[in-house]
């Protein structure tokens, strides 16, 4: 994650560490930051809901469950 940011700033990534000042980034770069950044949040609440939908409810009794669980 620490390279993707260092990417979307343009900046090696030991750079993240640094009390140094850089230049600018270029037009543009914090909203393809950005857009990668949700862009893997949608993937992982994706990921996470069809794994939730796929597993067994904790006590498949009828009438015994408390709901879905949030993981």
């Amino acid at each position: 994650m620490l390279e993707r940011i260092a990417a979307a700033l343009e900046i090696d990534a030991p750079a993240l560490f640094s009390t140094q000042s850089y230049p600018k980034p270029e037009t543009g770069a914090m909203d393809r930051f950005q857009e990668r950044v949700l862009n893997d949040l949608a993937q992982l609440i994706a990921y996470r809901a069809a794994k939730i939908i796929r597993e067994p409810p904790p006590d498949s009794a009828p009438g015994t469950s408390n709901g879905p669980t949030m993981v």
